[in-house]
């Protein structure tokens, strides 16, 4: 009977702990979702959203989206939230868009750290507000931006744990719901659809590469998310959009050759990563350069370290952290010592050409560096280069788009939390209380002026 009783306390106390966790870890959700809400209740709708609900009062839901696709835009899955949500109150939409909020950090937990705690939930949730304020409020908390940026973006995320799940050689969950959502994510917007088809066809390769049958369900994601990207390429509305935004917003666009705009696009995008994405940068630089020197003095168990194959590797990762902490420094201190004319020469040759390569020089190598540190340090090597290089794809998507100039900013929605991908992997391998607050004090900071400003 003691026995037993021993034995029924310890099941007992067992469930107490779980509770416990669960509880811990509902209220992390609770708190991360009215931080949002506090933080975006002051939104009210404007520009985009005034057209939008007064056009709804003289369309359905179908005859909107078939009107769109027939003379606009091929992204049913927006147009079809713009139908349905724009006629009701705006507390509808409060709510659903913090759902998706959390769901695109949900997936971001499931894909970098695959298992969910008080800590990555909140870990994951300040990783969001890292992104630049201008880039969260007019893609994730603006209501049009919402529904064509953070909604398709959250669904084709949780897509994205399917082919995770793949990658790490694990039993995939969700199989027809993360399809439905590749799908619907696709149609959203167009920097998604190829993200998704890019990343499920390197878990075509992956899987070849090791021998391993190709399951239909990855064969049915490629598939329907290619075929979704087509239908959206091809839709007569995107067709003629193209020139009537051209005529609109930018009317050399017609008549630049495919060098021109890449040369176009390329200068946005060094403009973007010297503004934009300057936070997340130093965050990502700092995080490397912490789990760099617990590797040079040996503070981390051997087991936790990241094998380097050959002495090649090892120097690469010296000259490449050291080279990416050297050029932050030098960028703090740019203004002081006078080098902004150096380091930010991208939109003409009247400072002198070898300043306006220098310039692209300059970033471009801070970039790479960056890419390979992380890359190096992490033992996920193939999910953080195909996040770095996601995201400058989906950026570089913009150059053949004549709204660059217009929509440009929410566009790097897309690229931002490809970055927040590759930093929690990264993080998910290199955790310590210094990491915690590195991440979590600026993106209180962050949270707090959006909430002040917005």
């Amino acid at each position: 009977m003691d026995l037993q009783s021993g034995v029924r306390r310890m099941f007992s106390v067992g469930r107490i702990l779980e509770e416990k966790v669960r509880l811990q870890r509902a209220s992390a959700w609770l708190v991360c979702s009215l931080l949002t809400f506090l933080a975006t209740c002051r939104i009210e709708r404007f520009a985009d959203d005034i057209d939008f609900t007064d056009r709804m009062k003289q369309y359905n839901v179908f005859s909107w989206v078939q009107t769109r696709y027939m003379e606009w835009s091929g992204r049913i899955f927006s147009e079809t939230a713009v139908a349905i949500f724009y006629p009701l109150p705006m507390l509808v939409w409060r709510i659903v868009n913090i759902f998706m909020l959390a769901l695109l950090v949900y997936s971001l937990i499931r894909i970098t750290f695959n298992y969910f705690t008080t800590e990555t939930v909140v870990l994951t949730y300040a990783a969001f507000w890292l992104i630049a304020p201008n880039v969260i409020y007019l893609s994730s908390f603006w209501m049009a931006g919402a529904l064509f940026y953070l909604w398709p973006g959250a669904l084709a995320l949780f897509a994205g744990t399917y082919l995770a799940d793949l990658y790490r050689g694990e039993t995939p969950k969700h199989t027809v719901l993360c399809v439905i959502c590749a799908i619907l994510g696709s149609l959203g917007v167009e920097q998604i659809g190829p993200c998704l088809v890019g990343f499920s066809a390197l878990t075509v390769i992956q899987l070849v590469r090791q021998h391993k049958k190709v399951p239909r369900g990855l064969i049915a994601f490629t598939a329907f998310s290619l075929v979704a990207v087509l239908s959206e390429l091809v839709s007569p509305g995107n067709k003629s959009r193209t020139p009537n935004e051209t005529a609109r917003w930018f009317p050399e666009f017609g008549h630049m050759s495919i060098f021109q705009k890449l040369r176009y696009g390329m200068k946005w995008q060094f403009n973007q990563f010297t503004t934009s994405f300057l936070v997340l940068v130093y965050v990502v630089v700092i995080l490397m350069l912490i789990a760099y020197v617990q590797r040079r003095c040996d503070t981390v168990q051997p087991s936790e370290l990241v094998e380097m194959n050959s002495p090649v590797e090892s120097r690469v990762l010296n000259i490449s952290t050291i080279w990416a902490v050297t050029s932050l420094i030098i960028i703090g201190y740019s203004r002081t010592v006078g080098l902004e004319t150096v380091l930010f020469s991208f939109n003409s040759l009247q400072d002198g050409f070898l300043r306006h390569v220098g310039s692209y020089l300059f970033w471009f190598s801070l970039f790479v560096c960056i890419v390979l540190s992380s890359v190096l340090l992490s033992k996920q090597k193939g999910l953080v280069l195909f996040s770095w290089l996601g995201a400058a794809a989906a950026a570089a998507i913009m150059s053949f788009s004549p709204t660059i100039d217009i929509s440009g900013t929410r566009t790097l929605f897309v690229s931002s939390v490809l970055v927040i991908m590759a930093l929690m992997t990264f993080v998910s391998e290199n955790r310590n209380t210094l990491t915690r607050w590195i991440i979590v004090i600026p993106a209180f900071i962050n949270l707090v002026y959006f909430a002040f400003t917005h």
